[in-house]
């Protein structure tokens, strides 16, 4: 049984979407970064995931808890109206982004010691109209996650979706950084794909729930914040050359739902309990033996 890699060795940290279930990794970065070990240089994200990374970067994730806590307490419906097909997350989304991305943390990014923020969005195939991808893109990633139960989409890129990974730098102001953050969470029918640089963009998750990105270097090491749980795989595990670290057990919270009846504290609390545990070292894992016939994604 090996020992788990110290926190301190990983150079890139990577959030996978998930909605409300993102708020796991909200709870594990909070006792992560109160532990003072970890000193990633990089954190990339995707969807909700995205927005999770860029307020635990910035020092923000409590107030971002508290205004999705706010917004969901004061939202008693899911569908806004039926003509047009309109969601409530049109106008939550964005409200909760904008309650952590401001100037004040917008600065934070460009001090020295701040982590790297790159933001994942999904490029629609090319050879498909518009609306076609968006709901054939849907229904493949319906299959790839729930179906397959692969952590990484084998149908998507084969279908032409492809993921574009993008730095968040001095030289975007505030508008540019949501406006990137809410394109990254686009996931029709809830929310509308978005333009962004000259293209429409959507949810990532319709390239790559769990973004790949190349090594900046031979030696760096890569930790990916899941938010589904695979019952067949090790708290933490190793796959391809990066590791992963997942939920212990299914998150007890719907992915979508942003109504008065969501419990948003009880992922977040499941994350510490979870990051705890690994800061105890109690989620070792076989290198060897554990991983032997899972599918390859």
């Amino acid at each position: 049984m090996s020992t788990l890699t110290p926190l301190s060795s990983f150079d890139t940290l990577i959030f996978a979407g998930g909605g409300n279930r993102c708020w796991w990794q909200a709870g594990v970065m909070h006792e992560w970064l109160a532990s003072n070990q970890l000193h990633a240089r990089r954190y990339v994200g995707t969807s909700a995931g995205a927005g999770i990374a860029y307020a635990a970067a910035t020092g923000r994730l409590t107030s971002a808890l508290t205004a999705c806590k706010a917004a969901y307490a004061a939202n008693p419906r899911l569908l806004k109206s039926l003509s047009p097909l309109t969601f409530a997350h049109e106008t939550i989304y964005p409200n909760w982004v904008r309650s952590f991305v401001d100037e004040a943390s917008r600065e934070t990014l460009l001090q020295a010691h701040a982590p790297e923020i790159w933001v994942g969005i999904a490029r629609l195939p090319r050879w498909l109209p518009t609306k076609v991808a968006v709901v054939l893109g849907a229904l493949a990633y319906v299959v790839d996650k729930y179906w397959s139960q692969l952590v990484h989409p084998q149908l998507l890129p084969r279908l032409g979706y492809q993921m574009e990974i993008l730095p968040i730098d001095d030289r975007q102001d505030v508008p540019s950084i949501e406006h990137l953050m809410r394109t990254a969470a686009a996931a029709p029918p809830f929310m509308a794909a978005r333009e962004y640089a000259g293209r429409i963009g959507v949810d990532g998750g319709f390239a790559d729930n769990a973004p790949r990105i190349a090594p900046q270097s031979a030696t760096e090491l890569q930790l990916v914040l899941l938010t589904r749980h695979y019952p067949d795989r090790a708290l933490f595990f190793e796959m391809q050359g990066r590791w992963y670290f997942q939920p212990s057990k299914a998150i007890e919270v719907s992915t979508w739902d942003c109504t008065n009846k969501t419990d948003v504290d009880t992922p977040f609390e499941h994350g510490r309990a979870d990051a705890r545990r690994w800061l105890e070292g109690l989620c070792t894992s076989d290198n060897h033996q554990a991983f032997t016939n899972l599918p390859s994604d």
